[in-house]
């Protein structure tokens, strides 16, 4: 199984990206509800990211690809914002409640595995997370 799709850079588009996700969880017959909520919110969380601290024009799009092994779901996601590096960013201390610093926790507790590649002059961005099946 693959897919491939590309969302606009612009906060609207979530709604977009839950239903493609859906779909494709409903087509393929993947996860129980939870582990499809818990993909959905790293998802969530990794593309705000993009939007809110990539400065990434709207007009820009992010790319997705998805593979299905027989035991492992692939999600490759790319896009042309800022570089950063989420492995140098600690975890949120939630006893301070902070309002917000959740996300890159969020896709490191919930996902198999998390993988980034920062762009090049000639490569974009590129975030890999997965989750076995």
């Amino acid at each position: 199984m693959e897919y491939t799709f590309q969302l606009q850079a612009k906060l609207t588009e979530l709604s977009t990206l839950r239903d493609q996700f859906e779909m494709i969880f409903e087509k393929e017959a993947l996860f129980n509800d939870l582990t499809r909520k818990n993909i959905l919110l790293a998802l969530t969380e990794l593309f705000v990211n993009v939007v809110k601290h990539g400065d990434v024009p709207e007009t820009s799009s992010v790319q997705y690809e998805i593979h299905r092994s027989r035991d492992e779901l692939e999600i490759v996601m790319r896009d042309w914002g800022n570089s950063y590096d989420p492995f140098s960013v600690p975890p949120p201390d939630i006893s301070l409640l902070p309002e917000s610093g959740y996300g890159v926790y969020l896709v490191r507790s919930l996902m198999d595995s998390f993988d980034y590649y920062p762009k090049t002059a000639v490569q974009p961005n590129t975030t890999r997370i997965t989750k076995q099946a």
